[in-house]
C-alpha cells in the first residue's frame, strides 16, 4: 500500500531534506525523487508534528503511546559515527501534546498541550481545552502561557511560531466564526490580534512576520503580511493587499522555509513549495511550473512551484499462512445459498475454497465450529467512528474494537475530517491499528456557512472538489446541504469523470430527496421521512438505480429507534459491550432513557418502507451512525427484520448490499473464493432468529482471527490490551 496522507511537512533549514509525518511515524527524504523516504527514529511510540531548530541542528517533535501518554522530544540531525542518534525527551508528564516549535536562539520550544485529561481516565479526543506553554530545550519544568480559544470543528489545531526575535508567540484561535492568528508575550500578557479572516481553516506566517498564507475555501493563499494596528482582515477577496492563490484544487499543511523565502504545502501525496517573490512578479519574469508532471499535480497549480511526490510503501497487513474452519452452517450470500456444513479455507488473508469437506492441507490450522453459524463480515456503508484530538491518532481507538468486536469488519464514513480519516485507515491497512478497513468520503461537499465550505458555481468548480477529494485517496463524496439543484448535478457529473460515488442525504426533507432520486445519485442516505411511500414513489425510486441507506437507528419524521433499544434493554448493564465502550459513554446514553408507547416509535413505518423499496429491486443497505459504536449495527438489522425484512433479507442489506453499494463486491460482502477473508462466526443461528447476530463466538477480517473477547487466536496468539478502565 502506498500512504497518501502526508501531515506536517517541514523542510530543514538548509534546504535539501525533507521531515514529514506517515503511517504514524516521521520520516525524511531529500527534496528530489531519487532520495526514498526513510524512518527518522525507531521508536514504537506514534510520532507527529516534527519542526526544526534555526540551526538545522535538532528536530523537535511529540508522541503518543497509549500506555505511556504523550511527550515533547528532540533528536540531533547530524549523523553520528556508530549507530543512531537517540532521542531526547523534554516533558516529565505525560500528556496530549502537538506542534512544538524551537524558539530563534533555539534556547526555548513552544507547543499546545492538552488539559491533561488523559491522565484522569478521558479519551484523547475529549479535550475540553487547549494550552500553550514554553519548555527549555534542555528539559525541565513546563511553563504555561495561556489558554487558547475553542478549536472549533473540523479546524486545524494552533501550530505555533515565533516572532522574528523570540519575544512572543504567534498561534492560530478560533473566535466564534472568525479565525484569527493571535500574538502573545511569553509571559501570556498583552495578547493581539495580528490577522483574522472569517473562514480560513489555517493561517500561517512567515518566519521573518513578512508574510502570510493561508488556507480558505480548500486552497492556499499568500499575501504580504499587513502591519496594521489590532489586526488587520484578510482575505481571498478585499484584502487592501494584493493575495495570490496558489492552488486550484487545495492544499493543506502550509508551511515556510526558514528563510521565509518559500511557501510550502500538500495535497495528498505532493508536496510543493513555491518560491513567493514569484507570485508577485508580472507574468513574463516568472519561471515556468514544471512541465514533466502530468495529472492533478500539475493542474493543481496556479504559480510556478517545485513538487516532489512523496512515495512511503508499507505491507498491506493480512494473516500469512493457512486456516480452516470446519463444520460450521454457513450463510454465504452468494444468492440463496446455506450449506448446512461447510469447511472454509482460508490463505494469506483470502478465501480460498469453500464447500461440505475440504482437506486441509499440511501444516495448516484448523479451527472446529461445528455447531455454529458463519456468515460475511458486516458493511456498514454509514458508520461515523472515533477521531483523535490535537491531529493526534492513538494507535487503540475504542470504536474501532468495539465495531470489529460485533463483526463489522468494512466500514465507510460519510462524513469525517478528510486529514484523520484516511490517517487511520492507512493505519488499520498496514496493521498500525485494530478496526474495521475505514473508507470515507472526507469532509463533506458542504453547502451552508463553513470554514470548509464547498462553493460550487459551475461544473468546473466541482470538478475541482471531486479532484481534490480523489487526490486525497477518497472514492466517493458526500453532498450535503448544496441547495441548487444545478450544483448538484454539477457534482454528479464531475463525479462521473473522477469515477466517484455520490451519496447525499436530504437533511429530512422530501424534495431535495426526491430530486436526488431523480438525479440519479448512488444513493440516499438516512431515512426519507414520509412513510408510508405509495407506488408512483417506489416505482420512481427502482427505476432510478439509486440505492438506500434508511439509519433507522436515527430515523426521521419521528422518535428514532436507537431510543426504542434503550428503552427495551438493559443496554448499560451489557458486559460484553463494556469491554469496548467507555462506562460514561454508554451510561450517558442508555441509563437515563425515554418511555414512550412501542407504537410511538417512528422506525416501524420507515422499516416497512425499506422493506416495499427492497421488494421493487432498490438495494438497501446497512448504516448505524455510529450511535452506539459495535451494537448499533445489530440494533439496525433488527429493525430492518422489524420492518418485515425476512432475517437473509435483513443480512444481505448488512453485507453483499453494503459491498456493492460501496463498489467493493469484487473482494468483499459474501463467502466465495477469491474474496477477503471477513467473517463472523455465531453461537445460534440469525435465520431462526435475527437477534443471534449478536451471539458472536469469533470474527475475521483479512485472515486474522480473535475470539469473543477480541483476543487474537490466528495467526498469532495475542491478548487484546485494556482499553481503558471498567469501573464495574
Amino acid at each position: 500500500m502506498i500512504a497518501r496522507t502526508i501531515r506536517w511537512p517541514v523542510i530543514a533549514p538548509d534546504g535539501n531534506t525533507l521531515v514529514f509525518q506517515a503511517l504514524g511515524y516521521l520520516y525524511h527524504a531529500g527534496l528530489t525523487p531519487e532520495t526514498a523516504p526513510a524512518r527518522v527514529t525507531t521508536g514504537a511510540a506514534f510520532e507527529f508534528a516534527p519542526s526544526f531548530s534555526p540551526d538545522g541542528a535538532w528536530l523537535t517533535y511529540v508522541t503518543w503511546d497509549d500506555s505511556g501518554g504523550g511527550h515533547v522530544w528532540k533528536l540531533a540531525t547530524a549523523a553520528p559515527r556508530r549507530g543512531r542518534n537517540e532521542p531526547v525527551r523534554l516533558t516529565s508528564m505525560r500528556n496530549q501534546y502537538a506542534n512544538p516549535a524551537f524558539s530563534p536562539d533555539g534556547r526555548w520550544v513552544a507547543f499546545v498541550q492538552g488539559s491533561g485529561i488523559v491522565n484522569r481516565g478521558g479519551e484523547p479526543s475529549s479535550e475540553p481545552y487547549l494550552e500553550i506553554a514554553i519548555v527549555s530545550a534542555e528539559g525541565g519544568p513546563v511553563r504555561r502561557v495561556i489558554a487558547t480559544a475553542n478549536r472549533g470543528a473540523n479546524r486545524r489545531m494552533p501550530r505555533i511560531r515565533w516572532n522574528a526575535d523570540g519575544t512572543r508567540l504567534l498561534y492560530q484561535e478560533n473566535l466564534g466564526d472568525t479565525t484569527m492568528l493571535s500574538s502573545v508575550a511569553l509571559d501570556g500578557t498583552d495578547r493581539r490580534t495580528v490577522v483574522r479572516n472569517p473562514t480560513a481553516e489555517e493561517i500561517v506566517p512567515s518566519p521573518d512576520g513578512r508574510w502570510v498564507a493561508w488556507k480558505e475555501a480548500h486552497n492556499v493563499w499568500v499575501a504580504p503580511l499587513p502591519q496594521v494596528a489590532g489586526g488587520a482582515t484578510i482575505g481571498a477577496t478585499g484584502s487592501g493587499v494584493r493575495v495570490v492563490q496558489l492552488t486550484k484544487y487545495g492544499g493543506d499543511w502550509i508551511d515556510w522555509s526558514a528563510d521565509s523565502r518559500a511557501v510550502t504545502w500538500t495535497l495528498g501525496p505532493a508536496f510543493y513549495q513555491h518560491i513567493v517573490a514569484e507570485g508577485f512578479l508580472p507574468d513574463s519574469l516568472r519561471q515556468r511550473r514544471d512541465s514533466t508532471l502530468t495529472g492533478w499535480q500539475h493542474d493543481n497549480l496556479k504559480v510556478p512551484a517545485r513538487v516532489r511526490l512523496i512515495d512511503v510503501r508499507a505491507p498491506r497487513a493480512v494473516a500469512r499462512g493457512t486456516v480452516v474452519l470446519t463444520g460450521a452452517r454457513l450463510v454465504t450470500m452468494r444468492g440463496e445459498e446455506i450449506l448446512p456444513r461447510g469447511d472454509i479455507l482460508v490463505r494469506d488473508g483470502r478465501i480460498v475454497d469453500i464447500g461440505p469437506a475440504i482437506q486441509a492441507p499440511r501444516g495448516s490450522r484448523v479451527v472446529d465450529v461445528t455447531g455454529k453459524t458463519i456468515i460475511p463480515g458486516f458493511v456498514d456503508v454509514h458508520a461515523h467512528m472515533g477521531y483523535g484530538a490535537l491531529d493526534i491518532t492513538p494507535r487503540r481507538v475504542w470504536p474501532y474494537w468495539a465495531n470489529l468486536a460485533y463483526g463489522v469488519t468494512t466500514s465507510h464514513d460519510p462524513s469525517a475530517s478528510s486529514q484523520m480519516v484516511y490517517a487511520q485507515g492507512e493505519l488499520v491497512d498496514a496493521g498500525l491499528m485494530v478496526g474495521p478497513r475505514v473508507y470515507s468520503t472526507g469532509f463533506i461537499l458542504y453547502g451552508a456557512e463553513n470554514p470548509n465550505r464547498a462553493t460550487i458555481t459551475s461544473l468546473d468548480d466541482a470538478r475541482a472538489h471531486l479532484i481534490r477529494h480523489r487526490a486525497m485517496g477518497g472514492f466517493s463524496v458526500k453532498s450535503y446541504n448544496q441547495l441548487r439543484r444545478d450544483v448538484r448535478q454539477w457534482i454528479i457529473q464531475a463525479a462521473r469523470e473522477q469515477e466517484m460515488l455520490v451519496v447525499p442525504e436530504g437533511g429530512s426533507t422530501w424534495q431535495m430527496n426526491m430530486s436526488m432520486i431523480l438525479d440519479g445519485h448512488t444513493g440516499i442516505e438516512h431515512a426519507v421521512p414520509v412513510a408510508p411511500l405509495y407506488r408512483d414513489v417506489v416505482t420512481l425510486w427502482s427505476r432510478s438505480r439509486t440505492g438506500y441507506t434508511p439509519t433507522l437507528i436515527v430515523g426521521y419524521g419521528g422518535i428514532w429507534g436507537e431510543n426504542y433499544w434503550y428503552q427495551m434493554d438493559s443496554v448499560w448493564t451489557n458486559r460484553r459491550l463494556l469491554r469496548f465502550t467507555p462506562v460514561e459513554v454508554l451510561d450517558a446514553r442508555a441509563r437515563r432513557r425515554m418511555m414512550v408507547p412501542a407504537e410511538d416509535f417512528w422506525h416501524f413505518v420507515l422499516s416497512r418502507t425499506a422493506r416495499a423499496l427492497s421488494d421493487a429491486g432498490v438495494t438497501v443497505q446497512l448504516g448505524a451512525h455510529g450511535q452506539l459504536q459495535g451494537l448499533g449495527v445489530h440494533w439496525e438489522l433488527w429493525m430492518l427484520r422489524q420492518g418485515g425484512m425476512t432475517p437473509h433479507q435483513a443480512l444481505r442489506a448488512g453485507t453483499i448490499a453494503g459491498a456493492r453499494y460501496l463498489g467493493l463486491d469484487r473482494d468483499l460482502g459474501s463467502l466465495e473464493p477469491g474474496k477477503l477473508a471477513d467473517l463472523v462466526v455465531l453461537d445460534a443461528n440469525p435465520l431462526d432468529d435475527i437477534r443471534n447476530s449478536e451471539r458472536i463466538a469469533m470474527v475475521m477480517k483479512d485472515g486474522v482471527l480473535y475470539d469473543a473477547d477480541m483476543n487474537e487466536v490466528w495467526p498469532t496468539a495475542r491478548a487484546m490490551p485494556r482499553l481503558f478502565p471498567d469501573s464495574r
